[in-house]
């Protein structure tokens, strides 16, 4: 089972076993199916990745297809029409263009285009022995936490900021100290 959270009460999980999908209240332990039917051909969900409230990323099985799956009702469709070549079983999220998704047979690694369900091998070849299971990307910096001029910095950052830069700060033990030693306000005389 893979869970990925949506807020600090609530996180969707897949059912391998069942082919559904849950939402999971992470206060009470209470949980509901988010999809009317079991996923396509009797596989269960592998991995889930949320893009928003709205839209989640699974696949299952081992037909490398990867599968957009509506959270409101629970319909879902494929994105790519030809498989990706070995069971797909991570699922990373660059943006609402972009994810990334690792292989557990072929042990490649694909960058996906979302829109169109293009696809190619970002690894040259196989990373052997390695059954990859997933990946993740650093793509927000935390602001649960913040407050002032750390939140509103660091909110400009998540908006503006390229996927190369949120690592730097979010990765950081102390991200308030982090953000203040790269603001452009760092210097200014407090009124």
């Amino acid at each position: 089972m893979q869970m990925s959270v949506n807020t600090s009460q609530g996180a969707y999980v897949a059912g391998n076993t069942s082919g559904l999908g849950y939402r999971v209240n992470l206060q009470d332990g209470s949980y509901s199916s988010i999809m009317p039917t079991a996923f396509p051909g009797g596989s269960g969900i592998i991995t889930i990745a949320l893009m928003n409230n709205q839209t989640a990323y699974v696949t299952g099985g081992s037909n490398g297809i990867l599968y957009r799956l509506n959270l409101t009702d629970g319909s879902y469709s494929a994105v790519n029409s030809t498989a990706i070549s070995g069971a797909i079983r991570g699922v990373a999220l660059l943006n609402a263009n972009t994810a990334y998704v690792s292989t557990f047979t072929a042990d490649l690694i694909y960058q996906v285009d979302l829109t169109t369900g293009n696809f190619f091998s970002i690894t040259p070849s196989a990373i052997t022995g390695a059954a990859l299971l997933g990946e993740a990307l650093v793509l927000q910096i935390g602001t649960s936490q913040l407050g002032g001029n750390d939140l509103s910095f660091a909110n400009n950052l998540n908006a503006n900021a390229s996927v190369f830069t949120i690592p730097l700060l979010a990765l950081q033990a102390n991200i308030p100290t982090a953000l203040r030693s790269v603001s452009p306000v760092r210097n200014a005389i407090p009124t």
